[in-house]
């Protein structure tokens, strides 16, 4: 049985929409020379501890802040960096984003720190966007998919988006364990004063 890489969970997808999507992991966007953030740049110099021989890939970091207003909206942000340790780790260089019409995406970006030290930035320019259903009439689900280039063993990837919401039911689901190892993750909730 093959092990999951990619980040969020993958729905089943009509025939179109797999061929898009299919067509976004190929496509290598043109990266930026950009400097990386610094959180990303603390994890990627983090010592990590010896992993088994056939570890794929390594969590660096893993942050989920939700930050709730007065008026209930709520405003969360994604930070999650990987450390690419074998050549089957480069599907986590692929994010994907959902979104709706009562969740908005409003920031995405990505970070390549090759092993040489060079800096690759990818902005929410560079995603290919689509829609989970092909021509549903009342579906309104959407997502991005952002590709990171040189996601190659020895890089560090680093991924940052924040959507906001308003949801009906007052709960997270926070996963901070994965399929492979995760040397850091926290949950930060920011309540409105009262």
């Amino acid at each position: 049985m093959r092990k999951k890489l990619w980040p969020l969970h993958w729905p089943r997808l009509e025939t179109s929409t797999f061929l898009l999507t299919l067509a976004a992991l190929l496509a290598t966007p043109t990266p930026s020379p950009g400097a990386s953030p610094d959180w990303l740049r603390a994890a990627a110099r983090a010592p990590l501890p010896k992993y088994v021989d056939d570890t794929k890939a390594a969590v660096l970091w893993s942050e989920e802040t939700h930050r709730v207003t007065q008026a209930g909206e709520v405003r969360t942000a994604f930070r999650k960096a990987y450390k690419i340790l074998q050549p089957e780790g480069r599907g986590l260089a692929h994010l994907r984003v959902d979104f709706d019409s009562e969740t908005e995406l409003t920031y995405l970006k990505g970070w390549t720190i090759t092993p040489n030290g060079g800096e690759h930035e990818v902005k929410e320019k560079d995603a290919v966007e689509s829609a989970l259903v092909a021509d549903a009439l009342y579906q309104d689900t959407r997502f991005k998919i952002l590709a990171l280039p040189g996601a190659d063993p020895g890089s560090v990837i680093g991924f940052e988006y924040e959507q906001k919401r308003r949801p009906w039911i007052r709960e997270e689901i926070w996963d901070f364990q994965e399929e492979i190892p995760v040397r850091r993750a926290q949950f930060i909730l920011e309540l409105a004063s009262g």
